[in-house]
């Protein structure tokens, strides 16, 4: 016969007693039983206390003409229904706060379930910054495409740059075809200067036009003047 260790375990595993516990814990059928055991109790113990009563009143009964003692037994007939409609509305109520509880248990999300929902809802994180990156990425090159078609850019010398273009045949306004801060503002310069570009330095000018158009867009009215005075537009 083949030996075991002292203190090994057989390939039959005990149960866990918690998960022996929630083994023992009702399910809907039990709980339907108990509810109607429960109801079955207060029933009988209703049935119990009137029927003492008429046990009770009942040598006075049987000594009492008919027409005496019907009003008696109708008090009685009267009493247990009163108090089992009673017992029934009671019990009708904790039954639905019961019900509602049940609900809302089965209706309610786990931490996992939760995370899970929120990724599916908003995107992976990973996902999403990789998503804004190849964004920003391509929004530079499309920019940067732009800036040997510009007419004229306007730095401020170092920290912004924004390349405007103008056709007075086809705009009413000069447009924004790129802009930029540092990095990119030192990359729009060099591809300005590599193309020709006219690039005119003016602080305020250009931090107004970085903080006030996007990429695309036409320049504020009130920067019109401002533009025409330092730019060949």
């Amino acid at each position: 016969m083949e030996r075991r260790e002292p203190g090994a375990r057989s390939g039959l595993e005990p149960p866990v007693p918690a998960h022996g516990l929630r083994r023992l814990s009702p399910g809907r059928a039990g709980l339907d039983l108990i509810k109607t055991a429960v109801l079955a109790v207060v029933l009988a113990w209703i049935a119990t206390r009137v029927l003492t009563g008429v046990v009770r009143d009942a040598p006075a009964l049987v000594r009492t003409a008919p027409e005496a003692a019907a009003p008696v037994v109708w008090q009685h007939a009267g009493r247990l229904l009163r108090h089992a409609a009673l017992a029934l509305c009671a019990l009708a109520g904790i039954d639905y706060l019961l019900q509602r509880w049940r609900l809302g248990q089965s209706l309610r999300m786990t931490r996992q379930e939760l995370r899970d929902d929120l990724r599916l809802t908003e995107g992976h994180p990973e996902i999403k910054a990789r998503l804004r990156r190849l964004q920003r990425d391509l929004l530079r090159r499309r920019m940067l495409t732009a800036v040997p078609k510009a007419t004229v850019v306007v730095t401020n010398p170092t920290h912004f740059a924004v390349a405007l273009r103008y056709d007075r045949a086809r705009m009413a306004a000069p447009q924004v075809v790129a802009k930029g801060r540092n990095l990119i503002a030192q990359r729009i310069r060099e591809v300005a200067r590599a193309h020709g570009v006219p690039i005119v330095e003016n602080v305020p000018l250009a931090q107004a036009l970085y903080r006030g158009s996007e990429v695309g867009d036409s320049i504020p009215g009130d920067l019109f003047g401002a533009v025409a005075e330092v730019s060949p537009i």
